[in-house]
């Protein structure tokens, strides 16, 4: 979600300081939205990794109650993680997708056309698997914070 707040700054400032339409504006934040959410996927991909490998180390150095816990965080744990992210993930790239796909550029200006002539169907539908993605993390974030709270 962090992305998208960057991104709606990004479009406010450029919007104010170059006077470009809020179609361009917008335009022009879609691969910022697309390259965040894969660099991220990426460092959640070598985190569910290094869980993994952990995992792996505990099973292998470890006796009696260490193998299983590390049972646990390599065949478990490193698995649901990458599941979890891997929705999260194409929610989110999905939806940018979708929002990039929609934008109709100007043959005679060569930027992006008004709203209007933009393909809406797509449009719609990468911002409700955009909004879905912001979403499933907020009640993860929502869940994970309210479990760890109780005593």
């Amino acid at each position: 979600m962090l992305g998208l707040i960057l991104a709606m700054l990004y479009v406010a400032f450029t919007m104010v300081t170059s006077g470009s339409t809020m179609e361009v504006a917008v335009a022009s934040t879609m691969p910022f939205l697309w390259w965040w959410h894969i660099v991220w996927l990426s460092v959640f991909g070598l985190i569910v990794l290094v869980v993994f490998l952990l995992g792996c180390l505990g099973m292998v150095a470890g006796d009696g109650e260490t193998k299983l816990i590390g049972a646990a965080g390599s065949f478990v744990a490193a698995p649901l993680m990458l599941v979890l992210g891997a929705i999260g993930g194409a929610l989110f790239l999905g939806g940018v997708y979708c929002v990039s796909d929609s934008i109709t550029i100007d043959p005679e200006t060569g930027q992006a056309a008004a709203f209007s002539a933009w393909n809406m169907q797509m449009f719609t539908i990468g911002c409700i698997l955009y909004g879905i993605g912001c979403l499933k993390q907020l009640f993860s974030r929502v869940s994970a914070s309210s479990s760890s709270s109780k005593d």
